[in-house]
């Protein structure tokens, strides 16, 4: 099956996981995940993703551990926001620890990260969480000098200074997305 492994990918993870083989079941379900992501199978790729870091309990607490969990929780969060949206709890606990993770490996959080969580935190009226992470978020995109990642952070802020009931700076905030 090596050439069609995406097609086979959650059977082998299957096999792996009756077998008691965590380890190897879990880069499967993950991939797995990433093809039912691809063709907008949410609740496929939530279950997979979910099978796989049950399975991760099992696996020894070391580095690479947490790094694992760090890329299920990070893969995670796209479909269920796609699911059910920004304001979910399941949303938010999934974010929170997926930056808890970050820390804990002394790394700062990725952008998607920290654009899910402003958002989320937005959806639900803690506008001064979401604009403390869309400053996080700008200051990511002058670090690296990222185009894509400053309009993000510029929207993120807009739209929280829009709410707060700064019309003005959100405004401005909003053109410097478009520019």
């Amino acid at each position: 099956y090596q050439p069609h492994l995406d097609a086979v990918s959650g059977r082998i993870a299957a096999q792996y996981e009756r077998a008691g083989l965590p380890q190897q079941a879990i880069p499967y379900f993950q991939r797995a995940a990433g093809v039912a992501r691809r063709i907008y199978a949410n609740d496929e790729a939530i279950s997979l993703l979910r099978r796989a870091l049950a399975l991760l309990e099992q696996v020894p607490k070391a580095l690479n551990r947490t790094q694992q969990e760090l890329a299920l929780q990070t893969s995670l969060g796209g479909p269920l926001v796609a699911r059910k949206g920004y304001g979910a709890s399941d949303v938010i606990k999934v974010y929170t620890r997926a930056r808890t993770l970050c820390q804990k490996l002394n790394k700062p959080a990725s952008p998607p990260i920290l654009r899910a969580l402003a958002l989320a935190h937005l959806v639900q009226g803690e506008l001064h969480e979401s604009y403390n992470l869309g400053r996080q978020l700008l200051s990511l995109a002058q670090q690296n000098q990222d185009p894509v990642l400053r309009v993000e952070a510029y929207y993120v802020l807009g739209v929280t200074l829009f709410w707060q009931g700064q019309f003005v700076t959100a405004r401005e905030h909003l053109e410097q997305a478009l520019h």
